[in-house]
């Protein structure tokens, strides 16, 4: 149990001293809430107003920035340096070395989620009661998704420059398709359907459909194919991560 302490710690303490981490993961998804919040507020969509659209959509950036990107990050930066490896002849389970690692960007997901909430309160005044809490709960499984996407694409990669450039290069169309920023609806019709092969754009229908009485009427008939479209992923990267398992400390 120490020696998990101690890899916590450091392992925080290696987060707080990669600010890019923390803008994508932390900041930026704040920021955006304040601005976003700030100009549009006072608008609604098809009858459903602003933040019961928006906060579950921000929330999906956190998610994608804190346990995709960050997870699969640290992954094939390990595996670069050969750190598994070397903890392959130690007494130290690499199972229980990477859920250290899983552990912490499972609480900085959690965090970035607690900040948009408290955002959305305090600057804005949406209440948070115990109506939210199902949502709070597929929103924390919804964690533990997006760790199992971020493990399944760092043992398909060895190389960290190979694995940021790709993640990078899909970061904003991932995140405009998603729904999340700007509405799908403005795009031409063949951009909308690619939205429908982005996992992102079926988390973020799958989080609102929880927000409220009012969303889960508007995304009843979407809830299950997204659902469907998700297992289908979660799926996928399980296989992919027992068909590569081996090459978590392999060059």
């Amino acid at each position: 149990m120490e020696s998990i302490k101690k890899q916590l710690s450091i392992e925080f303490k290696l987060l707080f001293r990669q600010p890019l981490y923390l803008v994508f993961s932390l900041i930026m998804p704040a920021m955006s809430l304040l601005m976003f919040g700030s100009m549009y507020q006072n608008m609604s969509y098809d009858g459903i107003d602003f933040f019961s659209m928006y906060i579950p959509s921000f929330a999906m950036i956190v998610l994608f920035a804190g346990a995709v990107y960050n997870t699969g990050n640290q992954i094939v930066a390990d595996k670069e340096q050969k750190i598994y490896k070397r903890i392959m002849v130690t007494p130290i389970k690499l199972q229980r070395f990477i859920g250290v690692i899983l552990f912490k960007n499972f609480v900085v997901s959690v965090f970035g989620f607690i900040i948009l909430l408290i955002i959305s309160n305090v600057f804005f005044r949406v209440q948070i009661g115990l109506d939210k809490l199902l949502f709070i709960l597929v929103y924390l499984l919804f964690i533990l998704f997006s760790l199992s996407i971020g493990i399944g694409l760092a043992i398909l990669s060895n190389r960290i420059n190979v694995y940021s450039t790709v993640m990078m290069i899909l970061f904003m169309p991932m995140i405009i398709l998603s729904d999340a920023t700007i509405p799908l609806a403005v795009f031409p019709e063949l951009i909308q359907k690619l939205a429908f092969l982005n996992p992102l754009y079926h988390g973020n229908v799958v989080l609102r459909f929880f927000w409220s009485v009012e969303t889960r009427a508007y995304y009843n008939t979407q809830l299950l194919p997204s659902l469907l479209f998700l297992l289908g992923v979660l799926i996928l990267i399980y296989i992919i991560v027992f068909l590569n398992r081996k090459k978590l400390y392999e060059d």
